[in-house]
């Protein structure tokens, strides 16, 4: 993942209350960009710390962020 100007950094946020549940995808951490603040003119990085799925203040870090990769995990039952 490249950067759109040099001002731009990288951060890492984890999701909470990451239960399990089979055959479903979890997700477990995001790797997201900063964003410009074009009133102040630098990068930002700021919003909620712990992350919860379908929650409003994940999803505008989120929209925010140019650019993210989000890391989930499924886990799925073995046919024998």
């Amino acid at each position: 993942m490249g950067k759109t100007n040099s001002g731009q950094f990288y951060n890492w946020r984890e999701y909470e209350n990451t239960q399990w549940k089979l055959n479903t995808k979890v997700p477990l951490l995001i790797f997201a960009s900063s964003w410009l603040d074009k009133e102040y003119n630098f990068h930002r990085f700021c919003g909620v710390v712990k992350l919860k799925e379908n929650d409003e203040r994940t999803q505008e870090l989120l929209d925010y962020s140019p650019n993210y990769i989000v890391i989930n995990y499924k886990i799925s039952e073995i046919e024998k």
